[in-house]
C-alpha cells in the first residue's frame, strides 16, 4: 500500500545487519536483515507493516522509517485482528477491530553512531485500538470518544512490572504499553531486552512524559482495549551475559 514497501526481515535482523537487496526465498520473510523494495503508493503517509504485534515487528518498522526519515518519518504497523481505515477526505486515519494499529514517529529522532550496534532515541510509538484516530495533517490524536483517561487515573500501581520473556506479564506490545506504562502510577518507564542467548543485544527503554496520553475501555463485553499515544522509546546496543547456576 505505501511507496516504501517492507518487503523482508525480521526485528532482530534489521537492527544487528541493516538493509540487504537480496532475497534468497520465503524464510528470508520471516528471518534476517531488512529488505525494502517499491510498493504501490497509495497510502502515501507512511510506511506500512503487518502481522505487526504478534510477530515483534516493530524493530523493523523503526528501521525502515529512519532509513526514510526525511520522507516518510511515520510507519504504521496493522495488528491481526485489526484495520487501518485511511479517510482522504478528513485525512483521519482509523483503527478498527480487537488489534491495535502501532504508530512509529521518527520525526524527532536521533539516531547515534555507535561501534556496539543500532542505537536511537526519542522514537514515539503510539498505539490506536476501537476507534482512535489519528490526523495526518494536525499529527493529532483523539481517542475513542467513550474512552476513559489513565494518566493521572491509573488503575495498576506495579514498580518495576517484568516486561521482558515469556513470563512478562504483557508479552505484547500494545498489552506492555497500555497496562505497565499508561495505566500504572507505580512507573514512568517499562524496560525490555532483545538478545539472543549471550552476547551483543538491545535495551528497549519505553517512558512517558508531558506529551503521553493513555486512555481504557471495555470492547464488546469484558474485552480490556486501550490506547498509549506519544510514548518516547530508546534503543540502546548492549552486551548480555549469562551465569550458570549450579547446586
Amino acid at each position: 500500500m505505501s511507496e516504501v514497501m517492507i518487503a523482508a526481515g525480521d526485528s532482530w535482523g534489521a537492527l544487528t545487519q541493516g538493509l540487504t537487496g537480496s532475497y534468497s526465498g520465503i524464510q528470508d520473510q520471516e528471518n534476517g536483515p531488512l529488505m525494502l523494495s517499491r510498493g504501490l503508493g497509495l497510502f502515501a503517509h507512511g510506511i506500512i507493516d503487518q502481522h505487526f504485534d504478534r510477530k515483534a515487528r516493530f524493530g523493523r518498522l523503526i528501521v525502515a522509517t529512519e532509513k526514510h526519515q526525511a520522507d516518510f518519518p511515520l510507519g504504521f504497523g496493522i495488528d491481526e485482528d485489526a484495520a487501518l481505515v485511511y479517510d482522504a477526505k478528513s485525512g483521519d486515519v482509523q483503527a478498527i477491530g480487537y488489534g491495535a494499529v502501532t504508530l512509529v514517529d521518527v520525526s524527532q529522532a536521533v539516531r547515534s553512531d555507535n561501534p556496539h550496534g543500532y542505537q536511537i532515541d526519542n522514537v514515539r510509538i503510539s498505539i490506536l485500538q476501537g476507534g482512535d484516530k489519528y490526523h495526518v495533517s494536525s499529527r493529532q490524536f483523539s481517542a475513542q470518544p467513550d474512552k476513559l483517561a489513565t494518566v493521572g487515573s491509573e488503575y495498576l500501581n506495579i514498580a518495576k512490572p517484568v516486561v521482558s520473556g515469556v513470563f512478562s506479564r504483557n508479552t505484547r506490545l500494545k498489552d506492555m504499553l497500555t497496562f505497565d506504562l499508561v495505566d500504572n502510577k507505580g512507573t514512568i518507564e517499562v524496560v525490555s531486552y532483545l538478545m539472543q542467548s549471550e552476547g551483543p543485544g538491545f535495551t528497549l527503554r519505553f517512558s512517558q512524559d508531558e506529551h503521553t496520553q493513555g486512555y481504557w475501555q471495555y470492547l464488546d463485553g469484558l474485552k480490556d482495549n486501550g490506547s498509549a499515544f506519544n510514548v518516547k522509546l530508546s534503543i540502546t546496543p548492549s552486551h548480555f551475559s549469562i551465569t550458570e547456576l549450579k547446586p
